[in-house]
């Protein structure tokens, strides 16, 4: 079947969303530039870090985003006092992993929120170029659909 066609144009379209592309979309999107933009991902497709409700937690974070977590959660958490509270390893890595998870959370909805305040739109997909690259047509595969938009 035909893929739908979205006929918003973009004058940009970024593909992915780690630390790169998330500020690339935000400057083009920002004054001076003022651009009309989308920012495509697929976090799935990447291997990105997904909590359980399926959020991408790395979206507009560092390649070593979790380790930078840990590190920050080590100088909250003190180990010692947990086990001296006769806290399990398990329970006490689960703390850490808990507390990580938490700030990586909390960077990408930060990321999404300045996304949106700078209206940037978002699609989860992989973009390819259904010609080659001879127009100006993207073409998005997402789980549930696909669609062409232009740029």
């Amino acid at each position: 079947t035909t893929p739908p066609v979205d006929n918003t144009e973009y004058d940009l379209a970024v593909i992915g969303a780690g630390v790169v592309g998330a500020q690339a979309a935000l400057i083009a999107g920002s004054v001076p530039y003022s651009k009309k933009v989308i920012l495509i991902d697929s976090p799935s497709a990447s291997g990105a870090l997904m909590n359980g409700e399926g959020e991408d937690l790395s979206i507009g974070g560092p390649t070593g985003l979790f380790s930078k977590a840990l590190r920050d959660v080590s100088k909250k958490i003190k180990v010692d006092t947990l086990r001296g509270m006769g806290l399990r390893e398990d329970s006490v890595w689960n703390e850490i992993i808990s507390s990580c998870l938490e700030l990586a959370s909390s960077n990408a909805q930060d990321v999404f929120r300045q996304l949106e305040y700078v209206g940037i739109e978002y699609m989860e997909g992989l973009a390819s170029f259904p010609d080659g690259g001879g127009t100006d047509s993207l073409l998005v595969e997402r789980e549930d659909s696909m669609a062409i938009t232009t740029v």
